[in-house]
């Protein structure tokens, strides 16, 4: 694993462990997508660049897709990732 591979499976760790927190800590009727929406309006004011390219670069979106489609059909259909 190369050092990128290292930074950014590490970093994508505590994303994940973050977002986890913040739908643990509401209820369904607490509207945790849009604590999602809220957060992705708060990051695009913070992060503008980063969530630009997230957003709008076709490599980014190229790279999500393969991502998905690496995923088993049994996670998906469980909401597992």
């Amino acid at each position: 694993m190369t050092p990128v591979d290292r930074v950014a499976k590490k970093t994508a760790q505590r994303i994940s462990r973050e977002l986890d927190q913040m739908v643990a800590e509401l209820s369904p009727a607490d509207a945790p997508q849009l604590a999602l929406e809220l957060t992705v309006k708060e990051l695009a004011a913070l992060q503008p660049w980063f969530m630009r390219f997230i957003m709008e670069d076709p490599d980014f979106k190229e790279s999500y897709w393969a991502a998905v489609a690496d995923i088993p059909a049994t996670a998906k259909r469980a909401g597992l990732k």
